[in-house]
């Protein structure tokens, strides 16, 4: 890869989040780290990871993904740090419990806008960037081994939009693809947990980076 590629992170302070950006910055890549309530937190994790990879850059980045933002506000915000932006992990999730028979307009539209909107709206805005320059990149998708559980309606239902459409979009300038990592913090053995999935992520990463696009 060249020297100075990022990959923009959304949710990156959730544990899952940072466990995914700890596993891009030893790929060497850039990150921004996206987030919306954890301001400090996101913060000194960018601090931490600049302390230890100090040749590359770490950027946290403010925007609520519940709205529906124009592409020109968020085309602003993401590109507000560097244009060279090669990836996107589409992490960031909300969790509330709904029901089809009881859900709150407001609710369900904040799971269709985290989860399936903005994700396809930050893949089409860096997508734009990639081919203007000529470039190619990749965009994975969190999504979930589990979308029938009772209660979370709202969320069962964009995180499945967000899962059909990675496997049947017709991108053609970024790689998509969806990971299912099923339960994220199993409560025993975090560490195998950790050293798997690193092993799982990894080899996701260096699929998406070379393999060719549609």
């Amino acid at each position: 890869m060249e020297i100075n590629e990022h990959v923009l992170v959304t949710g990156a302070s959730s544990k899952l989040g940072e466990l995914i950006s700890k596993i891009l910055a030893k790929k060497n890549y850039s990150l921004l780290l996206h987030y919306y309530k954890s301001k400090k937190k996101t913060f000194n994790q960018a601090k931490n990871l600049k302390e230890k990879f100090k040749n590359q850059n770490f950027y946290p980045l403010y925007l609520d993904l519940s709205k529906n933002h124009s592409l020109e506000f968020m085309s602003e915000i993401i590109f507000s740090e560097t244009k060279n932006i090669h990836g996107i992990i589409n992490n960031a999730s909300l969790y509330t419990h709904d029901n089809f028979n009881d859900f709150d307009k407001d609710n369900f539209d904040s799971n269709f806008n985290i989860h399936f909107r903005n994700p396809l709206n930050l893949i089409s805005i860096i997508s734009d960037n990639l081919s203007n320059e000529n470039k190619e990149g990749f965009a994975i998708n969190i999504t979930d081994k589990n979308l029938n559980r009772n209660n979370l309606f709202s969320y069962n239902f964009s995180k499945t939009l967000l899962s059909n459409w990675s496997n049947k979009n017709y991108e053609k300038i970024m790689k998509i693809t969806e990971f299912k990592p099923g339960n994220l913090l199993p409560s025993k053995n975090y560490e195998k947990f950790e050293t798997d999935f690193q092993h799982i992520f990894n080899k996701l990463i260096e699929y998406n980076y070379g393999h060719p696009r549609k």
